[in-house]
């Protein structure tokens, strides 16, 4: 595993950001080996390629959200306590990790330019740890039961990528409060699903 004193890790912790403030396309090898403070070189001798680093950046994206799905998983006895315990995880991973988050939102919209040269869907585990636990509530299709759910990290997922516009809209003390009303609103949204799980 790679420690924060790991050339490696330090590499990827500046292509994530840059990743997340340009997307794949705008940030260049270059970019992210300028701001490490290092040679294009130095990056290519760790990675290989950009789209190497790329994958390296979602994969650790990837892995902390199934731990933090897993954990939230393996510490409720129910399908339904199980979703809520996730569904909580994912609000909280997508507001502790904004760069996470912005690079997921872009990849949405990046990966059609390259998406059949894709090898690896990193997103592809979480999904189908989510739809488990919802098949294990209805006995859903993997399909149905995404549908029933994936609505909801969009709420979060749009609101945490809203933060630099509505803050300066708004100003700050007015985005800490809209902060506030979103969880709730998202744990009610949240609710009306599971309700609605149960009862079919």
């Amino acid at each position: 595993m790679l420690t924060p004193a790991d050339p490696q890790q330090q590499i990827i912790d500046t292509a994530r950001s840059l990743f997340a403030a340009k997307g794949f396309y705008g940030a260049s090898l270059n970019d992210i080996a300028k701001e490490r403070g290092i040679t294009k070189q130095a990056v290519l001798h760790h990675f290989g390629s950009k789209e190497k680093l790329y994958a390296a950046v979602l994969a650790e994206i990837s892995a902390s959200m199934m731990a933090a799905t897993q954990d939230a998983r393996t510490s409720q006895a129910t399908p339904v306590e199980q979703l809520r315990a996730i569904m909580f995880e994912v609000y909280q991973h997508t507001l502790d990790y904004p760069d996470a988050t912005k690079i997921l939102m872009r990849e949405l919209l990046d990966v059609e330019r390259r998406a059949n040269n894709v090898s690896t869907w990193y997103l592809k585990p979480f999904l189908q740890e989510l739809t488990g636990v919802v098949c294990n509530i209805t006995g859903d299709s993997e399909i149905d039961a995404l549908g029933k759910v994936y609505p909801l990290m969009g709420i979060i997922n749009y609101f945490a990528v809203s933060e630099t516009v509505l803050s300066q809209i708004y100003g700050t003390r007015n985005f800490k409060a809209l902060q506030k009303q979103t969880a709730k609103v998202f744990e009610q949204h949240t609710e009306i699903v599971i309700n609605a799980l149960v009862s079919e």
